[in-house]
């Protein structure tokens, strides 16, 4: 298949040409790994490190010349590893937001106010025992 042929992706997901078994595929960038082979476009985004392949490029002169070709890079990582490692890393680095300020004390209340006296109260002892009719 030919890059470019496939309908445009929706822009929540990121495609990334790639090459597996000798076949060229595109790929959501969650799926690329470790050690795939990406074909990478003039300015277009990396998602993450990578080598290239190929070097023999000299990026010396300003002149205008023959556009580029896509080229092929080695990944040095695994992206989605490495965004998961990113967001675990800041995760308890937020802010305090109004809304979780009300949320911590709304859940502290209900514990305080409905759970605890439940828990705390001792169920073989029936309140009603000695009350005459």
């Amino acid at each position: 298949m030919v890059p470019g042929t496939l309908p445009v992706p929706p822009l929540c997901i990121t495609l990334q040409w790639s090459r597996r078994d000798g076949h060229t595929i595109n790929l959501p960038w969650s799926l690329l790994v470790k050690g795939n082979t990406i074909l990478l476009g003039p300015g277009q985004k990396v998602q993450g490190r990578c080598r290239p392949l190929q070097v023999n490029h000299l990026w010396l002169s300003s002149k205008a010349g023959t556009p580029l070709h896509t080229t092929q890079h080695l990944l040095l990582e695994t992206p989605y590893i490495t965004n998961l490692s990113t967001l675990m890393a800041e995760a308890l680095n937020r802010l305090v937001t109004v809304f979780n300020k009300q949320r911590h004390y709304l859940f502290t209340w209900a514990i305080e106010t409905v759970i605890l006296p439940v828990v705390v109260t001792d169920p073989l002892d029936d309140p009603f025992e000695d009350a005459e009719l």
